[in-house]
């Protein structure tokens, strides 16, 4: 489809409604509760990466604020965003103009970021807005950062192929070395989708311990341990693993070398949500220890 350029300029929230709130004064109410309830012990040396969840704020917005609570009284001038398109794609999608709007205003994008990123490989990174148009696993990170960054960029990209993850890593990487700005990765995922309550619990907490080491191969040897067992209605482990692989890489390379579980739990762990088929969800921080 073609786009007319001031049809590309605002992305407007697809979500606001039904994921969150879209009254600006009850969503800044709920994202203000969701991060003064968030109990988070300060950590030790830099933040270089964040994995959060993006299901909608009644289930899994209280699990994103642990990681969104660290950003109180930090400074990034850009933050690249890495989720999943539900509806698939076999490519990466980097939006790279105009602004992401939510009811609590505008967001601006890191054009000269997003472009040098797409530069590093334009056959397979491209700016593919209708990917973007109704995804939310991007979108439902805004409000957390209106409400915990200022004057602040965004760069949103969206990887599903696993294979991608090392490519798109190493060009990010290059390109926020050669932009000198400082940068925040955010990756957003669920984990286990929909098996029961026990069964999350127990995969949740082996692809919790895949990503706490820092090393993506350690989720391919996870996925084939979960996924052979013939769990019933177990239908994936991390459902955004590119994005997941892609912010591993990318916090490595900025310096992380340790990974720290902030805040774990599941659909069925919130009053609304049933026990028989439950998605997982988790909040890690991966972080460059204090020498």
């Amino acid at each position: 489809m073609d786009y007319n350029e001031i049809d590309l300029l605002v992305r407007y929230p697809a979500v606001a409604g039904a994921f969150y709130p879209d009254a600006p004064d009850k969503l800044s109410e709920d994202v203000e509760g969701y991060l003064q309830k968030a109990q988070v012990e300060p950590i030790t040396g830099r933040l270089c990466g964040l994995i959060v969840p993006h299901a909608g704020y009644v289930y899994s917005g209280w699990i994103a604020a642990y990681g969104y609570k660290l950003l109180e009284g930090l400074s990034f001038d850009t933050v690249i965003l890495v989720g999943l398109c539900h509806r698939g794609l076999k490519y990466v999608s980097i939006y790279d103009r105009g602004v992401f709007r939510t009811p609590l205003g505008p967001v601006e994008i890191d054009r000269d970021l997003a472009l040098e990123i797409i530069k590093q490989d334009p056959s397979r990174f491209e700016f593919d807005p209708a990917s973007h148009f109704e995804e939310h696993s991007l979108e439902v990170q805004l409000p957390f950062l209106q409400k915990t960054l200022k004057n602040f960029k965004i760069v949103p990209i969206l990887v599903d192929e696993s294979y991608l993850a090392k490519p798109l890593g190493e060009a990010i990487v290059k390109s926020i070395h050669g932009s000198h700005k400082k940068v925040l990765v955010i990756g957003s995922t669920d984990l286990t989708h929909y098996p029961s309550y026990e069964n999350a619990k127990k995969v949740d907490q082996d692809a919790i311990e895949a990503i706490l080491s820092l090393e993506p191969e350690k989720i391919d040897d996870m996925n084939k341990h979960w996924l052979g067992k013939g769990i019933p209605n177990l239908h994936c482990t991390i459902c955004s693993e590119a994005a997941v692989k892609t912010v591993m890489r990318i916090a490595k390379s900025l310096g992380a070398d340790t990974a720290v579980l902030l805040k774990a739990a599941n659909s069925g762990d919130v009053s609304i949500g049933y026990k028989d088929e439950v998605v997982g969800y988790a909040t890690i921080a991966l972080v460059q220890e204090a020498s």
